[in-house]
C-alpha cells in the first residue's frame, strides 16, 4: 500500500536554515542518537530530548522545537531509548563497563522527565554471539509496547546482530524485564 503525503508520512523535509540547532557540549565534539519526547506525551507540555555525549546522556528542552536549552546530564551512558507507559517514562540505555568493549542495557523510571531512577541493568550479554573474551555487549535499545506485552530488541558485538525478545513483562519493582522463552536455544537470537 503507498502513502501519500496527505497521510502524514511522507513529507518534504527542508533543512533549517540556523542548523545546527544544537551542538555538542565543549570540549566534547559528539551529540548523538537522539530521543524526543514530544510536548504533548511531556508532563510540562515542552520538548524534551535526550542524547548521548562522550560523557553520559544529555537531557535538553524546548518550547518551539527550535530554539534548545541544555540540562545537567542524567548519567553515563549511550543510546538512550524513552518509552511512556501508564504515566512512567522508562528510559532503556546502553552502559559500558571498564573495558568499554563490555556493556549492557540499564533502565531509568521518571514520572516528570527531570527525577530518574537509580540504573538497573535489565539485559546482560549471555549468548554465544553477543561477543568474545575481548568484548561482550548489548545496546542500542529500542521497547515497544504491542499487544498489552512488550517487544524490546537490542544489537550485540560489533557486528550488531539484532536480538528480538519473545516478550517482557513488569517486574516486582515496576520496571521491564526480559522473560526467556521456555525450550529456545541458547544460539537463538531471540529470547
Amino acid at each position: 500500500m503507498t502513502r501519500s503525503d496527505e497521510d502524514g508520512y511522507l513529507r518534504n523535509w527542508v533543512d533549517d536554515p540556523r542548523n545546527p540547532l544544537i551542538e555538542p557540549p565543549r570540549p566534547e565534539f559528539l551529540l548523538g542518537d537522539p530521543a524526543v519526547i514530544l510536548p504533548g506525551d511531556a508532563p510540562d507540555g515542552c520538548w524534551h530530548m535526550f542524547a548521548n555525549t562522550l560523557l553520559g546522556i544529555g537531557h535538553y528542552t524546548s518550547r518551539d522545537g527550535l530554539e534548545w536549552l541544555a540540562h545537567r546530564k542524567i548519567g553515563p551512558g549511550f543510546r538512550a531509548f524513552v518509552l511512556k507507559d501508564e504515566g512512567l517514562f522508562y528510559m532503556f540505555y546502553e552502559r559500558f563497563a571498564i573495558p568499554q568493549f563490555r556493556s549492557h542495557v540499564a533502565v531509568r523510571r521518571s514520572e516528570d522527565l527531570w527525577t530518574w531512577t537509580p540504573s538497573e541493568t535489565v539485559l546482560s550479554p549471555s549468548l554465544p554471539w553477543e561477543g568474545g573474551a575481548a568484548s561482550r555487549n548489548v545496546g542500542n535499545p529500542c521497547v515497544l509496547k504491542i499487544d498489552g506485552g512488550y517487544r524490546p530488541s537490542t544489537t550485540a558485538r560489533a557486528s550488531y546482530f539484532i536480538r528480538t525478545l519473545a516478550s517482557a513483562s513488569r517486574g516486582t519493582s515496576g520496571l521491564l524485564t526480559p522473560n526467556p522463552s521456555a525450550g529456545r536455544s541458547r544460539n537463538s537470537p531471540r529470547r
